[in-house]
């Protein structure tokens, strides 16, 4: 069992000393011993670090899925295929990332005003509502960001 959880934990020791814990607690809850088959069924996501998003991840798979440039998408040229992306790239660091407030997305943005990010926003949610071929884009989009390998 030591060696199944070494194998799964080899960077961090912080993640080892709570899984060995939680293991523990487990253990004492169901008042059974600490075993193999315990370990496998409760510490389940063991290994795997989580994913951290950050804007430039973000504006990058939209532009890769859209076919263009990162900096297409982040500055002011106004052809349609750059405005959608920009906006979905703008909806999703607003909706994935909780501590981006509209005008730190507006400064990714070659420092547009955050009202602008604001209406940016608020059409993709208008669309998302009547429109399931863009539902299905930015459900696609957020698989591909939160590293889920099903697309």
């Amino acid at each position: 069992m030591a060696e199944w959880i070494a194998q799964r934990v080899r960077d961090n020791i912080r993640e080892l000393e709570g899984s060995i814990t939680m293991l523990r607690a487990f253990a004492n809850l169901r008042q059974e011993p600490i075993s193999l088959e315990l370990a496998k069924n409760h510490l389940t996501n063991l290994g795997q670090e989580q994913i951290i998003l950050k804007p430039e991840t973000i504006l990058a798979v939209v532009s890769d899925f859209y076919g263009l440039s990162v900096e297409d998408v982040r500055g002011s040229k106004r052809l349609r295929p750059l405005v959608h992306a920009r906006h979905v790239a703008m909806y999703l660091i607003r909706d994935l990332l909780d501590n981006y407030s509209y005008p730190m997305i507006a400064r990714i943005f070659d420092g547009r005003n955050h009202t602008t990010v604001i209406s940016g926003v608020e059409k993709i949610k208008d669309q998302l509502a009547v429109n399931s071929e863009l539902l299905a884009q930015i459900n696609q989009l957020k698989r591909r960001l939160q590293g889920d390998g099903r697309e």
